[in-house]
């Protein structure tokens, strides 16, 4: 099974495939303490690591309503310049 959390495969990934930006739907889960965020990350520092491994997010929150422009800037500057956000559109 190939460990898509290590270098060597985030490097493969982004060669193989060209075009292909893979991500997940949000990045804010507790639960990924431990299994993907490293013991002891704060929550605010989640999306910055996050980003450190994949080019690409959904944002699952802009569904339910749209986002304050404060906090949008805060995701630009918790990512590098050519990170994707992938928004719902609100209900």
């Amino acid at each position: 099974m190939m460990d898509l959390f290590n270098e060597e495969s985030d490097l493969e990934l982004s060669t193989s495939i060209p075009n292909l930006l893979l991500g997940t739907q949000g990045w804010s889960y507790p639960s990924w303490v431990g299994s993907f965020y490293p013991e002891g990350k704060k929550a605010k520092e989640y999306l910055s690591e996050y980003a450190d491994h994949f080019p690409t997010v959904e944002i699952d929150s802009t569904y339910y309503a749209i986002p304050k422009p404060s906090l949008v800037e805060h995701w630009n500057r918790s990512t590098p310049e050519t990170f994707v956000f992938s928004a719902k559109f609100p209900k």
